[in-house]
């Protein structure tokens, strides 16, 4: 279609040269009235040419831009990242509204799902951090509830709970088996102690603080541990900074002198 409008511009540019010329001619009585009229009805002829060359054109274009349009409503596009596992599919072939045409892993961030139990599963909120271990890494990690889904498991007694996990070095995989902490109550200040602190022994578990100068064993309920802590929770009130012993603690006695070395 192109190439016929430029034909049709060429043509008419030669038809209207050619008219100039005759008409230049018949004003020195050198061509015949015919052969001027002759000119003007071929250039418009060629106008007309040009005309429609350039309405054809303009169908193309729309017809163009048609196509265009189906062919990215043809298009299937994957919402994230990710590698093509399993085609349903060939090249070439039609398929329906809603047929599959392949399965795809995301190699972006990635969704771990797990069941909550359904006493605790109130206890979370959409946009919290939820702290997760991955098994098979060993890694330990923190990630985004996205979803916490109504429709439970009426015999689990559990919901699930859909976080979203950064994934940038690609290692998290589908299918790999996640540990979830969940809190079982609302957030509450708790006291934690060293670990080595915590002496244990058939009257209990206990720690020994530095009571002015002297020894002091306070008995404690270790409530759950941390990396390198315990959380207690003390026969009696602790202040936060109190000095703990947390060597030879099990050669002490009650009101035993004490001398911290810094």
């Amino acid at each position: 279609a192109i190439a016929s409008k430029r034909e049709a511009v060429s043509q008419l540019q030669q038809e209207k040269r050619d008219l100039s010329f005759y008409e230049d001619l018949a004003t020195k009585n050198s061509a015949k009235p015919k052969e001027v009229d002759d000119a003007r009805t071929a250039v418009d002829i060629a106008e007309a040419r040009l005309t429609s060359a350039s309405a054809n054109l303009q169908q193309k274009k729309v017809a163009l831009e048609r196509a265009k349009e189906q062919l990215a409503r043809l298009v299937v596009k994957a919402p994230f990242d990710g590698i093509v596992v399993r085609k349903h599919t060939e090249l070439g072939q039609w398929v329906n509204q809603g047929d599959p045409v392949a399965e795809i892993i995301t190699i972006g961030q990635i969704e771990a799902h797990v069941d909550v139990p359904e006493t605790l599963v109130n206890n979370l909120m959409p946009n919290n951090q939820a702290s997760l271990k991955i098994d098979a890494l060993n890694l330990e990690t923190q990630g985004k509830i996205i979803a916490i889904i109504p429709d439970g498991s009426s015999a689990a007694r559990t919901f699930p709970v859909h976080i979203l996990l950064d994934n940038p070095q690609g290692k998290l995989k589908v299918g790999m088996s996640v540990t979830a902490h969940i809190p079982t109550s609302d957030v509450k200040p708790y006291l934690t102690v060293p670990r080595n602190a915590i002496l244990t022994t058939s009257l209990g578990s206990a720690i020994w603080v530095n009571m002015d100068g002297k020894a002091m064993r306070i008995d404690v309920t270790i409530l759950f541990g941390t990396k390198d802590r315990y959380v207690v929770h003390p026969s009696m009130p602790l202040k936060p900074g109190m000095q703990v012993v947390i060597e030879g603690a099990e050669r002490l006695f009650p009101t035993q002198p004490l001398e911290v070395i810094q």
